[in-house]
């Protein structure tokens, strides 16, 4: 829907005839050039009056070449407008026709923006924040209602359609069984396989430590060992009877160290330990 409307200033009294396709033309400021520095000097305080609305483009050009002349927009003193209302400034429901993008571009060939101008612009734009939820909700306000035309529509549509194709992941194919040829034992082409098996088989290489097959030289788990003795990788024997504090002092793991004593591994950083018993406690 378009809208042809008249503003009053409620403090100067100066009129702007105009037309817009905003949901909402009351709360839309206007866009004449005289009209919008009057408001930017004296406030934005006016009365808005929709004096005719359509959605038929030619219908409002009609009643807007009617009033401008039945007012003299144009020459009187009374009102802000430098020209005419004929419907062919600002966004229209035509806009982005091919021959409105030929009036624009042709307006703007040639065209170049001096320094002075470039200082201006960014005198004006200081201290702007375009990011605030005030400065989106205006510029959402601006484009609110706009219809684009069909051929940039589809041209959307197919470059977004474009880009939601999903690549085709590759087939990921299972890993081959493999083989030992020395055991004869068959597996994945990873893990203990290559660990344990081919070049380090233990039929090539021998029986490999495993904690579960050393004896466990306490046959009778009442008795506890009474000291221990600990030999350093510097062949230097200690006797301990606090097994804990003699590691937190040598920086070892207690658990370690009372397994290497009783027999279910070598050696612990380099250091070995022997537990020795009592017969007479339990």
């Amino acid at each position: 829907m378009i809208y042809l409307y008249v503003k009053t200033h409620q403090t100067t009294g100066l009129k702007y005839l105009g037309k817009t396709v905003s949901k909402n033309p009351h709360a839309y400021k206007g866009s004449g050039i005289v009209w919008k520095a009057h408001c930017k000097k004296y406030g934005y305080h006016y009365d808005t009056e929709i004096i005719f609305q359509s959605d038929n483009k030619d219908e409002i050009r009609e009643k807007g070449i009617h009033y401008s002349q039945l007012w003299n927009v144009v020459e009187s003193k009374e009102w802000a407008n430098l020209k005419q209302e004929e419907c062919d400034g600002g966004y229209c429901a035509n806009s982005f026709t091919p021959e409105a993008n030929a009036k624009r571009s042709a307006k703007l060939k040639g065209r170049v923006i001096t320094l002075e101008h470039r200082k201006k612009l960014s005198e004006a734009n200081k201290g702007k924040n375009w990011l605030s939820v005030e400065a989106r909700k205006v510029a959402a306000d601006k484009i609110r209602g706009r219809k684009r035309p069909q051929e940039v529509t589809n041209r959307a549509v197919q470059t977004r359609l474009k880009n939601l194709v999903r690549k085709e992941k590759p087939i990921k194919l299972p890993k081959p069984v493999i083989i030992c040829p020395h055991c004869g034992k068959q597996g994945k082409h990873t893990g203990n396989m290559l660990k344990y098996h081919f070049d380090n088989c233990e039929i090539v290489v021998g029986p490999r430590y495993r904690k579960c097959d050393q004896p466990r030289r306490l046959a009778d788990k009442t008795k506890k060992p009474t000291s221990w003795i600990i030999t350093s990788p510097n062949n230097i024997q200690y006797t301990v009877t606090n097994m804990r504090q003699f590691c937190r002092e040598h920086n070892l793991n207690n658990g370690s160290i009372s397994d290497v004593a009783a027999g279910y591994r070598k050696q612990h950083k380099g250091w070995t330990a022997i537990a020795q018993y009592d017969d007479t406690y339990s």
